[in-house]
């Protein structure tokens, strides 16, 4: 499958400039748009930092307006590992899964 090329995120170190022109930043429709995918498809998220997550189920997610909350399931069914707040505004992009792909 092809890369999808999404809406590249930048912003100012401190995090409170908009984005430059032509540049648009991520909101949560674009988010939400890979969520209710039919059918789903998995993604991964990778970050300005560099870091990248990869979501396999779309109920692993938790959509704010300006966030979203990135849960890791435990061993143990209907139990959490742990969760993260991500910033929308931190999300450098987004693109499918290579089917086999390696897990992050």
């Amino acid at each position: 499958m092809n890369q999808i090329e999404v809406k590249q995120t930048v912003r100012a170190p401190d995090g409170l400039h908009p984005a430059p022109p032509g540049v648009t930043a991520m909101t949560y429709h674009d988010l939400r748009f890979w969520l209710q995918a039919t059918p789903f498809q998995p993604f991964k998220i990778t970050l300005t930092s560099g870091r990248s997550y990869e979501v396999r189920h779309p109920e692993l997610v938790d959509l704010f307006k300006n966030s979203f909350l990135l849960k890791t399931p435990s061993e143990e069914e209907g139990v959490l590992d742990h969760a993260e707040m991500i910033g929308l505004n931190l999300i450098e992009r987004i693109a499918p899964v290579e089917a086999g792909a390696a897990h992050d």
